[in-house]
């Protein structure tokens, strides 16, 4: 079983320093408007995916890279923790240069030992189904 324990936000739109922690099962993310309910999916979708530098701005569309910078103009940054198959999984994402969140490091929670990308991205096509719900739908999951 995979489930995510701990989201962390170090830097990520107008959120800085934030914790969500989750329990096993389905979470619910309740909170006023502007409350950072969208923000915190487009975290977690950060976090799996990255995000996409090649996303234009349009009429209809502001791209994530520049709708999630963070406000103070500091890199995006964040942490994730999970538990895969009884082992517990660190996931950090940060950003270099001009690419948001495009620096990707998986390791061990307890022992600090690295975790090959290949079995990350095994442990993100369980989560798969959660891409393919259209972007609307997703912010009204939040």
């Amino acid at each position: 079983m995979t489930y995510i324990e701990e989201i962390r936000i170090v830097r990520f739109a107008g959120l800085r320093d934030r914790t969500l922690t989750l329990s096993c099962g389905v979470n619910l993310i309740i909170g006023g408007n502007e409350s950072g309910k969208s923000t915190w999916c487009a975290f977690l979708l950060a976090m799996f995916y990255g995000i996409d530098t090649a996303e234009r701005v349009t009429k209809e569309n502001l791209p994530a890279k520049t709708k999630y910078k963070p406000w103070d103009g500091t890199p995006m940054a964040g942490r994730m923790d999970l538990e895969w198959n009884g082992r517990l999984i660190t996931v950090e994402r940060s950003s270099e240069g001009r690419v948001p969140m495009g620096t990707l490091s998986v390791y061990g929670t307890l022992t600090g030992e690295s975790v090959p990308v290949n079995k990350f991205i095994h442990i993100i096509e369980l989560s798969d189904s959660l891409k393919e719900v259209p972007l609307g739908d997703r912010k009204n999951m939040a």
